[in-house]
């Protein structure tokens, strides 16, 4: 097994429970993020003065700051992974291609949720 980060045991090696910490941390972004834009498309929160399709448009900004934040938590762990995390490596990656798929599309929402509306 390829030995991509500090030693065991060095300063600065990420320990499994800072990995699943930041892993649920990234999905819980994620996950509020999604929570954001189905909300935000129902009308929930919406003042009544707004277009809906506004409102949603809106929502894209906050859900790629959210999905772009998750994957920075997550990627902040791959330089200081060891041989004790290493394996753990295949949980960050599903997590990782939700956030760029929700970047993309927060990104288009962004810009053109008023028309999608």
């Amino acid at each position: 097994m390829m030995n991509f980060g500090p030693d065991l045991g060095s300063e600065g090696a990420a320990t499994k429970r800072e990995f699943w910490w930041k892993v649920v941390l990234g999905w819980s972004l994620l996950l509020v993020g999604v929570g954001v834009s189905i909300v935000a498309y129902i009308g929930v929160f919406r003042p009544p003065t707004q277009d809906p399709g506004t409102w949603f448009s809106r929502s894209g900004a906050v859900v790629t700051v959210l999905a772009i934040y998750s994957e920075r938590v997550l990627a902040s762990l791959v330089p200081r992974m060891n041989r004790d995390v290493q394996p753990l490596v295949r949980w960050m990656f599903f997590p990782r291609q939700v956030s760029f798929t929700l970047i993309i599309f927060a990104t288009v929402v962004w810009g053109y949720g008023d028309l999608l509306y």
